[in-house]
């Protein structure tokens, strides 16, 4: 039976999730989540919802999927034995040090790929496999073939089905991270996307909302999703109401039960009750192959409700709305004008009628309240009270586990106590030995003593009595009986087995590396056309990155000259090649280099890499000085050696890369390679007029490139005794600008105290205390 697996961000939802029929939560606890704005859960509480949960026959998945860095590394070790001695399903990582580190100690310990790996092709799929992960969450871009395939491996497959789109592949996207300090890494992304975002450039159409994306919704492909043996079917939503979770669980727990007794459903139905929740309009997601150009919704990036009708008239107080749909007081309605006001329907009428409810037909009088509206606007119902209403009822409703009790009561024979409950059955017997008594048993009277279960998880389903008619049977014996029973059902349910806690400083933890003796500080160059490599090539860099396959088999000679694979790549057909720059795991990673974009930030990465015979490791943007020093330390106290590692130290970030395409999505155009970013410049443009280049790939992957370079040649000092090489990357600049920054990064190298005029930089994260 495929798992239809729901979002916990606090205990209401949890309520809702189980309620809704999830056969599985996921939760954060109050570190490491890469929800750190959800409620979250503390230690204790997270003990307490899984027994709730295995009680439920509901598993439980912990998400552990931020970076750690090296400084943390211990704690989130301790946090994670915690779990695991507490049962714990699994545990959801991103940190591949931690993975590699985890899989070491604890062997059946079940760890999840956290979406945030970013595993859209089988290669990828396969190297996180040997890491030890026993499910792979795939990227939300990856295609059902493809998720077809990675089945095929033997590893279990979790894939989102429905809720927020990231428009970035996600741990790949840093524009949160560098502009406002608050990295989805981390947990703390501000959502910066769906901020305001103009397209400019030549004959562009702007649109407010350029780079905000729609809703998943697949609930018309659930047949799909089972017959691709997908394993688990996640729904996005920690830091939203319990309401919502509540519908969208409980639809497409429909949906599925539906499929399975053949049965048809009405989904356009469940469809409406959930966007009656929560919408940015749907879209059937790159997972069904939904065009690139039909992901965004550039009009709003707030939820957009339903159409309730339309204004035909306005006076002073009052607005008269002509309704295509049913309307309750106290619901939410928004007239969809340039003004976008919102307000609660406090009082309406219909034919002069004070009325509670107004149907479809209806011309509805409703109170303005400060709401700017016009005749024609369309309004939308943002919040349906009696939907609201009616779930709130449910989630009332008692979620205690119904067993089934057998009282066997025989003259002369010891009192027993029998609990049926699914595979369990417990029976426990008393030291008392049943007596005759003067009057007949009053079994109206025994049931009411059996059931008193108020203070536990369950309630009685059918209650059996075997024994004679005549028997005396003392209230404090059977309480006793039932006592004990309940406490070992609890056991048997919750611990089936029984883990040992080990210490941090005690684990056995091995890794096997050959050692370095790097003491010469190296430069290396990236760049993205003939053109700069021509620019470049005289210059004394020890090695060359290109990101061009085509170009790369024109200068392949050039010893020094390094493939930088793609970093979003479908099939990934180049396994054996050597001298690669890899920007996601692969079996095959001898004497390659390791792209700042898999986000290495601690020394147990560095383990895992250089122990898969990694050449060089070039650590993540989201380092600062004071993490490269911790990690470097940790490693070389732990190795005795220096490790190899690098460190971007010029160019343009790549804020994110997308599958989405901004261009082609404002001008609404039908199929994907409409070649428009080749025929004229576009870029970006926030509300404080800050400019953003893109930049596209053959497969019409988009780059936003930060709107000033990253620029750390005045660290170089400080870099190089810790660093064994620093890597420039090019990307927009000319010809004679490629030159110039040659020269200033050669001078410094050699000249440390040489002054290099700085203008509308930035350090990154380099200065940054890193939370």
């Amino acid at each position: 039976m495929v798992e239809l697996l729901a979002p916990a961000g606090g205990y209401g939802a949890l309520n809702a999730a189980i309620k809704g029929g999830a056969n599985a939560i996921y939760l954060g606890g109050k570190l490491f989540s890469a929800r750190a704005y959800a409620t979250n859960f503390s230690n204790e509480d997270i003990v307490e919802v899984i027994k709730y949960c295995h009680l439920r026959d509901v598993k439980v998945y912990v998400t552990v999927n931020t970076i750690i860095y090296e400084s943390e590394f211990e704690e989130a070790v301790r946090f994670i034995e915690y779990l695991y001695f507490h049962h714990v399903d699994g545990i959801l990582l991103q940190d591949l040090g931690l993975a590699s580190y985890l899989h070491k100690v604890y062997p059946d310990l079940v760890l999840h790929a956290s979406t945030q790996l970013n595993c859209h092709n089988v290669e990828n799929a396969k190297a996180l496999i040997k890491v030890g992960f026993k499910r792979i969450v795939v990227a939300r871009e990856t295609p059902i073939e493809i998720i077809k395939d990675i089945k095929k491996l033997g590893v279990e497959v979790e894939a989102f089905i429905h809720g927020a789109l990231c428009v970035a592949y996600s741990g790949n996207c840093l524009m949160s991270s560098i502009l406002g300090e608050r990295s989805g890494n981390r947990g703390k992304c501000a959502q910066t996307c769906r901020n305001i975002m103009h397209l400019k450039g030549s004959n562009a159409k702007s649109n407010e909302f350029s780079l905000s994306t729609k809703d998943l919704c697949t609930i018309d492909y659930v047949d799909k999703l089972i017959e691709a043996n997908i394993d688990s079917l996640k729904i996005e939503g920690r830091m939203k109401r319990e309401e919502y979770v509540y519908e969208v669980v409980s639809s497409y727990r429909k949906a599925i039960d539906s499929y399975f007794k053949h049965e048809d459903i009405d989904t356009n139905k469940l469809k409406i009750g959930m966007k009656k929740l929560f919408n940015r309009d749907f879209t059937k997601g790159f997972i069904f192959n939904e065009s690139r150009t039909k992901i965004l919704n550039q009009v709003t990036s707030s939820h957009q409700g339903i159409k309730l009708g339309t204004v035909v008239d306005v006076d002073f107080k009052y607005v008269y709305i002509k309704l295509v749909g049913n309307l309750h007081l106290h619901s939410g309605i928004r007239f969809n004008n340039y003004s976008q006001d919102g307000q609660i329907v406090q009082k309406m009428f219909v034919n002069g009628v004070d009325v509670e409810e107004a149907k479809p037909g209806d011309t509805v009088k409703i109170r303005l309240f400060r709401s700017k509206v016009n005749i024609g606007d369309e309004v939308i119902l943002t919040t349906a009270s009696e939907q609201i209403g009616d779930i709130g009822d449910e989630l009332e409703l008692s979620s205690r586990i119904p067993i089934d009790i057998t009282i066997n009561a025989e003259l002369n024979k010891p009192l027993r106590l029998i609990i049926d409950f699914k595979d369990y059955q417990i029976i426990k017997t008393s030291d008392y030995i049943c007596k005759v008594s003067n009057l007949p048993l009053d079994k109206e009277k025994l049931a009411k003593q059996v059931d008193r279960l108020g203070d536990t998880d369950y309630k009685i389903k059918d209650l059996y009595y075997v024994g004679n008619d005549n028997v005396l049977i003392p209230s404090s014996k059977l309480n006793e009986l039932r006592r004990n029973a309940i406490e070992e059902l609890n056991f048997v349910i919750q611990f089936t087995f029984e883990r040992e806690l080990n210490l941090f400083n005690k684990l056995p933890y091995e890794v096997n590396l050959s050692k370095t003796n790097t003491k010469e500080f190296n430069l290396y160059v990236q760049v993205e056309n003939l053109n700069q490599y021509y620019a470049v090539k005289d210059f004394p860099y020890k090695k060359i990155f290109i990101n061009n396959v085509s170009i790369y088999e024109k200068i392949k000679d050039d010893e020094r000259v390094y493939l930088a694979l793609p970093r979003i790549n479908d099939n990934d057909n180049i396994s054996h090649m050597d001298n690669l720059v890899i920007p996601y795991i692969r079996t095959n990673m001898k004497n390659n280099i390791v792209s700042p974009y898999i986000n290495t930030v601690n020394s147990y990465m560095l383990d895992y890499f250089f122990e898969n015979e990694v050449d060089e490791v070039i650590l993540s943007y989201e380092n600062s000085l004071d993490t490269i020093l911790k990690l470097g330390s940790e490693f070389l106290t732990r190795h005795e050696f220096k490790p190899r590692i690098s460190m971007p130290i010029y160019g343009y970030i790549d804020l994110m890369i997308m599958k989405s395409c901004p261009i082609a999505s404002t001008y609404k155009l039908e199929n994907d390679h409409c070649n428009m970013c080749r025929k004229y410049n576009y870029y970006l443009e926030d509300k404080k007029n800050v400019h953003f280049d893109m930049m596209h790939d053959s497969n019409c992957n988009t780059r936003i490139l930060n709107s000033v370079p990253l620029y750390l040649l005045d660290y170089m000092d400080k870099l190089r005794n810790i660093l064994t090489s620093g890597v420039i990357y090019f990307t927009k600049e000319s010809i004679d600008e490629v030159k110039m920054i040659s020269n200033d990064v050669f001078n410094k190298l050699n000249e440390p105290n040489r002054d290099i005029p700085l203008d509308k930089i930035t350090r990154g994260h380099l200065d940054h205390k890193m939370d």
